[in-house]
């Protein structure tokens, strides 16, 4: 998959690049994978306005999508984007 949004490719980038050193340097799978996703997060764009939570949303989809995160993390994660959509609705 071509990957063009830049906030989703700078944190599938993240991901699979401390995937790769971490197995790379023989760390068990499951560790490698939670210090990959550590980094996934760090690169998750914030919640701080509405285009920040748009691409908030895409990463976090992507994840879910390619099991980067699992499905009760990512659904709350989205959850908390919605909320913050929320608060900037115009009245």
């Amino acid at each position: 998959m071509l990957l063009t949004h830049p906030a989703v490719l700078e944190c599938a980038n993240a991901y699979q690049k401390t995937l790769d050193a971490e197995k790379g340097k023989g760390t068990p799978a499951q560790d490698a994978e939670q210090l990959a996703r550590q980094d996934f997060f760090r690169t998750l764009p914030g919640l701080e306005n509405p285009e920040s939570i748009r691409e908030h949303v895409a990463c976090i989809s992507y994840a879910m999508l390619f099991g980067m995160i699992d499905q009760k993390t990512g659904a709350k994660l989205l959850y908390s984007a919605q909320i913050a959509s929320g608060s900037f609705d115009r009245y």
